[in-house]
């Protein structure tokens, strides 16, 4: 049988062939990318902050914080307890005990102002609470100060190393382990304290500015002391974002081999982009003790 030619251009597909596969087009497709930075020092430091980022853990509330704290305290209650013993002691023998007003004169005046006045108990009492801490802070000398200021970094490197130690383990700790073993990091940690009081200066200069202006008048309208209160904020500002991390450091330099620089490092690790979480902690503790105090006095 005789089999007609076909045109060469005419494209038949039997039923073996495969199908054609469409070319796909010869231009790239290009993606959006993001410029990356021109050196390398950049590149890492975008690195380093997004792992910082992604690393980071949320920080529980300041009332969840206490609540431990208090919980821990009262299971290990007889080591703590010993330990705040021993710094009472070395108060009262050492350094002459806790200072109150002994001139009643003071004490009789604002007892006698309350009444006149009819304030009640409760602003009496606010008062009484200020006079007696205002007398306390002015009888410490320069040599008692000295004597209070490294009995308390003493007792307190040995608070630290009995937390530490109860948090790991907690089965036979000793009072006096506390302070024989809890002492090796002294000299790092009075630099600590030492960068802490400088980092205070900025908070110093501005309360001392406005005082001097309030207490000689040269202050006086309502404006003017909300103006002037603004140097006051800043050193406060500047004050509490220096303590944010050297006061989490004074901590960290209690670890073995630890130097005050690397302890200072890891602090301004730990508190990067979440300063005021910090700072919102670390103010709730004085805050409620001076709350506690002053209900006491009422």
């Amino acid at each position: 049988m005789a089999t007609s030619k076909l045109p060469a251009n005419l494209n038949i597909r039997t039923k073996n062939q495969p199908k054609a596969v469409k070319k796909r087009s010869s231009k790239a497709v290009t993606k959006k990318i993001s410029p990356a930075p021109k050196s390398g020092a950049a590149k890492q430091k975008l690195v380093n902050i997004e792992a910082t980022k992604g690393t980071q853990r949320r920080l529980p509330p300041a009332w969840k914080i206490a609540r431990d704290s208090v919980q821990l305290l009262w299971r290990n209650r007889w080591l703590f307890l010993g330990i705040a013993t021993v710094y009472a002691l070395v108060n009262l023998l050492l350094l002459g005990g806790v200072r109150v007003a002994t001139d009643l004169a003071p004490v009789r005046d604002v007892l006698n102002e309350g009444n006149s006045a009819g304030v009640g108990r409760v602003g009496t009492g606010l008062a009484l609470y200020a006079l007696i801490v205002a007398d306390a802070n002015s009888k410490v000398g320069d040599v008692l100060g000295a004597y209070q200021f490294f009995s308390l970094i003493i007792t307190s490197l040995a608070v630290i190393w009995a937390l530490r130690q109860v948090m790991v383990s907690g089965v036979g700790l000793r009072i006096r382990d506390a302070f024989y073993k809890g002492m090796y990091p002294l000299i790092p940690a009075v630099l600590i304290l030492l960068l802490i009081i400088a980092q205070l200066v900025p908070l110093a200069i501005g309360a001392s500015i406005y005082a001097l202006l309030i207490s000689n008048e040269i202050v006086i309208g309502l404006l003017e002391k909300i103006l002037w209160t603004i140097p006051l904020f800043i050193g406060l500002g500047i004050s509490m974002f220096w303590l944010t991390s050297s006061v989490i450091a004074a901590y960290i330099v209690t670890l073995p081999d630890m130097t005050p620089m690397k302890a200072l490092r890891s602090a301004r690790n730990l508190v990067r982009y979440r300063r005021w979480a910090v700072i919102r902690k670390l103010v709730f503790l004085p805050a409620a003790l001076l709350l506690i105090s002053a209900v006491i006095m009422l």
